[in-house]
């Protein structure tokens, strides 16, 4: 009975277990990483580790912990179970472990890191360069596999999924002169595989978008006069383009609007809010006789 425990210690004892009650809902229907995060932030652990000399350490030595907890997420589907094993392990079995390089975004200083490391993070001026490169959506992998749920079961607080093996290959086809073709299987595959990955390729986008506070630099390379590119962008839908600068190119409308050197795309969404993008247009001087252009925006006081 919390009654017998002074009034401080009631309080704190009866926090605990709403904490945890709360903890236990959530986990296992929140990513991993943003469970952690939650509770952290509901024991106000960060404000803990941030107080006194070693503050900046401390916060990067826990950055370093999310960062493994991510990896095990993204890299073998690892849930809470899975890295409260894998950190005990490291407990038992591995020296003591280093300790984080101090978050370098705390210092003003330029950090580069993938669009997962960035997760959570934000900085003043965020670059993304390579717009233009294409997505890997391994589709020249000669074998194909993959686990399909045919049961999903809720029991309480409990979800558990019951799941057949999935092969797709390549077969030689008797009616193409035997020459070696995708099953049915595994062209089915192949599109679902696609819409995943796509779907994929936008979460990222809008997150190396969403790290800028203050100006955000999109930086890749398209050829405007294109008239590839023109059809490409017209008449092809958005989950069939491969690269991050024709989704931008497409949703902005940026071929069609260039005029001049210099002017402003006007961008307005469905909401109605309106954003204006100032640009420039630089010719290459070196080959007058090429028609590729570099596109740049600028940033005007």
């Amino acid at each position: 009975d919390v009654h017998f425990f002074p009034p401080q210690d009631r309080e704190a004892l009866l926090n605990a277990h709403r904490n945890l009650s709360r903890w236990l809902s959530l986990a296992g229907r929140m990513p991993l990483v943003e469970f952690l995060r939650q509770v952290l932030k509901d024991g106000r652990y960060e404000v803990s580790l941030s107080r006194g000399s070693r503050g900046e350490q401390a916060i990067s030595n826990m950055e370093k912990l999310l960062d493994s907890a991510r990896d095990l997420e993204l890299q073998e589907g690892g849930d809470l179970a899975d890295f409260t094993e894998w950190l005990n392990n490291r407990i038992d079995f591995i020296e003591e472990e280093g300790e984080a390089d101090i978050d370098i975004s705390l210092g003003g200083a330029v950090q580069i890191m993938t669009v997962h490391q960035s997760k959570g993070l934000e900085f003043p001026m965020v670059f993304v360069p390579d717009l233009s490169a294409g997505f890997n959506f391994g589709e020249r992998e000669p074998l194909y596999a993959d686990h399909v749920p045919y049961e999903i079961n809720i029991t309480g607080d409990r979800i558990t999924r019951k799941e057949l093996p999935e092969l797709g290959i390549d077969a030689a086809n008797p009616e193409n002169e035997w020459e070696s073709e995708p099953i049915l299987l595994k062209r089915i595959m192949k599109n679902r595989l696609r819409d995943k990955l796509t779907a994929e390729k936008k979460r990222l986008f809008y997150v190396a978008s969403t790290r800028a506070m203050d100006h955000l630099v999109l930086v890749g390379h398209a050829d405007f006069y294109s008239d590839t590119l023109i059809r490409r962008l017209l008449y092809m839908p958005t989950e069939m383009l491969t690269n991050w600068m024709d989704w931008l190119n497409q949703i902005l409308g940026i071929t069609f609007k260039l005029q001049g050197q210099r002017g402003e795309l006007l961008y307005e969404n469905k909401t109605g809010e309106k954003m204006k993008i100032p640009y420039r247009l630089f010719a290459d001087e070196a080959s007058l006789m090429d028609s590729g252009i570099e596109y740049r925006t600028e940033f005007s006081k």
